[in-house]
């Protein structure tokens, strides 16, 4: 089988990829591992078109319908395990492998959790925010009993504010985030988009209005064989569940396992190599969204657009001219 672009991801980025390529005359594959679209952040985006982060969703089930209404060819439920020089990308699907040549690839593999790995952070009943976010969407599905949450970022207040607007009891959240007082010169551009500071402050209102906020840099969790206690300025609470989240990285399973290419380490994590475009080092191999470095899905959905308009110009569907 041959196409002119594989995509790999059916998030922001790759959807748009996908779209935008097929606009440009382009034969495309769309391939991910998920049973529907959307990605991590707009999964389940019918479900949760009301309530915290209400808007993303609206955004995610509006570019899903696109993407149903397009000529671009798709396939759920594909994994993606290899990709050699041609480019030529092999996957599994329904139980069978299968390979594909491609004149370009794009990879929009979105992010993964980063984790914080505290004392006591294996025992059953401690589990990442973006896992229990996943049962939210795909299954409305809470944790029960004495639900703490720990650690810094968007995501935490987030699913809390979610948690608490699907009926969800919080016993705490404890902010684990450091003060900077550098971090005061990055907010004339944060006020260039107030938008997502108003968000994030709303969210963090809601959760303060119902639930208490502690802040502590240390914290850790304790049982006997599971989840019973967590500890935090030298202080035990009772505890059945603990979620802990510590921000998202690029998610680079996929981009470290092919050979030759060159990924860099930034802000705490390994990202690839690219340029503008989403070209790395390999030619015919690109990367977009989130994937490629942090910057949300309305950022990956611009770079997805881009790494398709790059992957038309290689396949010489417009000039230098014209880029």
């Amino acid at each position: 089988m041959r196409v002119d672009v594989l995509v790999l991801g059916a998030g922001p980025a790759g959807i748009s990829a996908a779209l935008e390529a097929r606009a440009q005359g382009l034969s495309v594959l769309l391939l991910d591992e998920n049973a529907a679209p959307g990605g991590q952040v707009h999964r389940g985006a019918k479900a949760s078109a009301a309530g915290p982060g209400a808007g993303q969703a609206r955004s995610g089930a509006a570019l899903a319908a696109q993407l149903a209404a397009s000529r671009v060819e798709r396939r759920f439920g594909a994994v993606l395990w290899a990709i050699e020089p041609g480019p030529v990308a092999f996957f599994s699907e329904q139980g069978a492998a299968r390979k594909i040549t491609a004149g370009q690839i794009i990879l929009a593999c979105g992010t993964t959790e980063r984790a914080l790995p505290i004392p006591g952070w294996t025992l059953p009943g401690v589990m990442g925010v973006g896992a229990a976010q996943i049962l939210l969407k795909s299954a409305g599905l809470l944790p029960e009993g004495r639900v703490w949450l720990a650690g810094q970022g968007p995501l935490l207040w987030l699913y809390a504010a979610q948690a608490l607007a699907r009926g969800g009891a919080l016993a705490g959240v404890i902010d684990m985030s450091e003060w900077r007082p550098g971090a005061l010169a990055h907010l004339p551009k944060a006020l260039l988009a107030p938008g997502y500071l108003l968000r994030g402050l709303s969210w963090m209102r809601q959760v303060r209005a119902r639930v208490p906020v502690y802040r502590h840099r240390k914290v850790s969790a304790e049982g006997d064989g599971r989840l019973q206690r967590i500890v935090m300025g030298g202080q035990g609470h009772a505890a059945d569940t603990l979620l802990l989240h510590d921000g998202v990285v690029p998610n680079t399973q996929i981009t470290r396992a092919i050979q030759g290419l060159s990924h860099r380490f930034r802000a705490g994590a390994w990202e690839p190599l690219a340029d503008e475009y989403g070209c790395t080092s390999i030619p015919g191999i690109l990367v977009a969204g989130d994937g490629a470095g942090v910057f949300g899905a309305e950022a990956a959905a611009l770079a997805g657009r881009i790494s398709a308009l790059q992957a038309a110009y290689a396949l010489g569907r417009f000039g230098a001219e014209q880029r």
